[in-house]
């Protein structure tokens, strides 16, 4: 009984989170009308609308170890879906998103970047432009922390020749770049080339967008048909999975797979839920205040294992702000006298 009423609290809290939030994809506006630069700021040197599309060109003469920039001036966004048709000729560039204004003069920009490039093996990556460098490789998901080198790849996010192949080169391509609180998604014609968060309690959270021209080679890159849709910050549902340390041996409690499984069941669902996993009974910096998830799920071991061991004042604390709480398999199993008691008001019963 006491199990059947902690799946039963489970499951009516997965379904609520299902039911009440659904996905909407039908408020996109244009940012470019097709004719002019009204609305974008760059150097006019470079950046020129030609045949309904917005173009970026350097020649040899204009080379420089500086990149420069098309800004969009509509202000900060913080969460977002962009849509926006590019095609490469030569050389190599970019969308900028989440990132601020280093010099007015010189139109450079610092932060996120969905990369575009000749060399197919890079098409599609997130990089970043005066921040942490690489952030995850195409048919990748990551997690970076303070810089790339403290970058962890925790998934694939699909077949690399999938990918590639959905890539039509010197043709035009859409990017689609879907951004929520500290989850970013790249996606090249409907296929996701990759997918990364920041474990880190300074990461970006809000910035300008902009359009890079690569100017160390010579590069002509064209962009059209580019829509905006601003997702309310509250608007999806936050899930933390947390995965308990291997245990049983390989391929028997995979904790991690298993969360990152059902996370990505969850992210590719065209719900407004959004997961994130974190493995080997961590704890998400950008979890400890504020920025706080809808619910928590645990899946490892039980007993004197349990990731609740080292993380109970935090998760009590969630659980007083109306967080909700999940446990998977061994995740029910507690001594009852050291976590007893709080699950018997986190979840029902132990």
């Amino acid at each position: 009984m006491i199990l059947q009423n902690i799946l039963s609290k489970s499951g009516l809290l997965l379904i609520s989170l299902v039911v009440n939030s659904l996905y909407s994809s039908n408020e996109f506006v244009a940012l470019f009308d097709g004719q002019t630069l009204n609305g974008w700021a760059g150097d006019p040197n470079f950046w020129r609308v030609e045949d309904g599309a917005i173009v970026g060109e350097t020649g040899l003469a204009s080379l420089s170890n500086q990149n420069t920039f098309l800004i969009w001036q509509g202000g900060k966004l913080d969460n977002f879906e962009l849509k926006i048709e590019f095609k490469l000729q030569s050389g190599n560039s970019g969308v900028q998103y989440r990132s601020s204004l280093v010099s007015v003069e010189k139109w450079q920009l610092a932060g996120y970047q969905a990369e575009i490039s000749d060399d197919i093996r890079y098409m599609g990556m997130a990089c970043s432009e005066q921040y942490k460098g690489l952030l995850s490789q195409t048919g990748t998901k990551s997690v970076v922390g303070k810089s790339s080198d403290d970058s962890s790849v925790v998934a694939k996010v699909g077949d690399l020749e999938q990918i590639y192949a959905a890539i039509k080169p010197n043709d035009w391509n859409e990017y689609h770049i879907i951004v929520h609180d500290n989850q970013c998604i790249h996606k090249i014609n409907g296929v996701t080339s990759t997918e990364f968060s920041e474990n880190d309690s300074k990461h970006l959270m809000s910035g300008l967008i902009g359009l890079e021209l690569q100017t160390v080679e010579a590069t002509k890159v064209s962009f059209r048909n580019i829509r905006l849709k601003k997702t309310p910050k509250d608007s999806k549902k936050k899930v933390l999975f947390l995965a308990g340390k291997g245990s049983h041996g390989k391929n028997r409690h995979e904790h991690t797979a298993g969360c990152l499984l059902l996370a990505r069941s969850i992210n590719e669902s065209n719900l407004n839920i959004v997961a994130q996993v974190v493995a080997n009974d961590n704890w998400p910096e950008s979890w400890q205040g504020y920025d706080q998830p809808d619910t928590i799920v645990m899946f490892c071991d039980g007993n004197n294992k349990h990731i609740a061991s080292w993380h109970k004042e935090k998760i009590q604390a969630l659980v007083d702000h109306g967080v909700g709480v999940v446990c998977i398999h061994f995740g029910v199993e507690v001594i009852p006298s050291n976590l007893g008691g709080e699950f018997l008001e986190w979840i029902g019963g132990y």
